[in-house]
């Protein structure tokens, strides 16, 4: 695939994100110089459906349906995939050497218009901040973030997610993060087996999804 090197800035469901292709490792340094992180680290794949996610994931072999999966997904959810169910290579600078890759999916059109500019590719997606602040929000830091240290990016202005869906904004809370993990003594079955690494506001409700 032809490698795409712009820089997008833009809003999720949880707070603002920046990122590029997935293929191309010139945007991911670039990510990491604007964020100012002096080793780099794993980052999220944010895929605008199921359909690109099962390009990467063979979804049948997963613990769950794709039913429940679509919900986890809408209930600020990033989900980490061992390398092992990955039925599509990532980029090793995705998950810097790490067992698993991170998945969000969001399908806000201005997601699927950067996924069309990038000619279909994913995005390696992280929170919009300096390494050592904490993850923006509100749209005027976005703002004030991209004109001061990410001039040269692609911005996602507030007028064009407001065209798109009136009532759109981050909810400000970090995302749950839960991985999937290889079944242990005591996991049998369909069972997941689950390891919650951050909790965000619906993460209870999240793991009785996948526990159910």
């Amino acid at each position: 695939m032809k490698e795409h090197s712009t820089i997008y800035i833009y809003p999720t469901d949880t707070v603002w994100g920046i990122g590029g292709s997935i293929y191309s490792e010139s945007a991911f340094l670039q990510v990491m110089q604007i964020k100012k992180v002096q080793f780099p680290r794993p980052v999220s794949v944010l895929v605008s459906s199921l359909e690109t996610l099962a390009q990467f994931v063979s979804l049948d072999d997963l613990p769950f349906s794709t039913e429940v999966l679509q919900k986890v997904f809408a209930s600020e959810c990033s989900l980490g995939v061992p390398l092992e169910l990955l039925k599509q290579s990532v980029p090793t600078w995705i998950y810097q050497g790490s067992d698993s890759v991170l998945f969000r999916c969001l399908a806000y059109p201005w997601i699927l218009q950067i996924v069309h500019d990038l000619g279909g590719a994913p995005i390696v997606t992280t929170s919009l901040n300096l390494t050592s602040d904490p993850p923006i929000s509100d749209w005027e830091g976005a703002e004030r973030f991209w004109q001061t240290y990410a001039a040269d990016a692609k911005f996602i202005h507030k007028r064009e997610c407001l065209q798109a869906l009136p009532t759109f904004s981050p909810s400000g809370q970090a995302s749950t993060i839960i991985f999937l993990k290889k079944a242990p003594a005591g996991c049998s079955g369909k069972q997941p087996c689950l390891q919650i690494v951050r909790e965000g506001r619906f993460a209870a409700g999240i793991a009785e999804l996948l526990l159910a």
